[in-house]
């Protein structure tokens, strides 16, 4: 009998409201829409801990498809993801128990320019080369405070995204490459614009620091010395 077992593991060491969490939800709830049975794990348990290992190992090997959506840390994958890459590798004795799995990437960052996060989708595409995994593509958001954690479903912004995860799910049933439409409205910029993407986090981030009362600190450099 196929299997229709879809993993999402979600890289966000946030624990509420994750911008990761709501664009892989999005993807899940429309592929348990077509019969898939889903599961969702978090990497933040794999920080500093074998505790939950055999949780993480016995969820892949259920998974025929593992998607993996998380934000950009620093031109690359963040701690979570990193650590569940390196347990399933000590997992995998002969490079044969991670074969016939499907891995696919989201990955978002709050870079105007989604470019940044190409490197970090090498990375992922590259572990599923290694252990000889199918890769059923790597999409890339940029601007993706916009998100910050909401739901892309009926959102004037986040539409295009909605559109390409309805185009990414049907290619994945029909087991089929994501057609270049998807990829064009991933990728599409939530706002038009880098200059008013800016503007609002320039001066979300001044709110922030009025609210905590620290906005004189704003400019302060402790580490420099005069």
């Amino acid at each position: 009998m196929v299997k229709n077992n879809a993993l999402l593991l979600i890289g966000s060491p946030k624990k509420n409201r994750s911008t990761s969490a709501s664009l892989g939800r999005s993807l899940m709830d429309r592929l348990r829409g077509s019969g898939f049975s889903t599961r969702e794990i978090s990497g933040r348990p794999y920080l500093g801990s074998h505790k939950k290992d055999n949780e993480l190992i016995e969820a892949f090997e259920w998974a025929d498809l593992v998607v993996f959506s998380f934000p950009l840390y620093v031109d690359t994958l963040p701690a979570p993801v990193t650590a569940a890459l390196e347990i399933l590798k000590d997992h995998a004795d002969s490079r044969g128990n991670l074969r016939n799995k499907r891995i696919l990437a989201i990955v978002n960052c709050g870079f105007p320019e989604k470019e940044h996060n190409m490197y970090a989708i090498e990375v992922l595409k590259n572990f599923a080369a290694y252990f000889e995994m199918e890769w059923a593509g790597g999409f890339s958001i940029g601007m993706g405070g916009v998100i910050d954690g909401k739901s892309i479903e009926a959102r004037g912004m986040t539409a295009p995204i909605a559109e390409a995860m309805d185009l990414i799910c049907s290619s994945v049933i029909k087991k089929e490459s994501v057609p270049e439409m998807a990829y064009s409205l991933i990728e599409k910029p939530l706002i038009p614009g880098k200059w008013l993407y800016t503007f609002m986090g320039n001066l979300s981030w001044k709110l922030q620091a009025l609210k905590n009362g620290v906005f004189c600190r704003l400019r302060s450099r402790p580490f420099i010395k005069s």
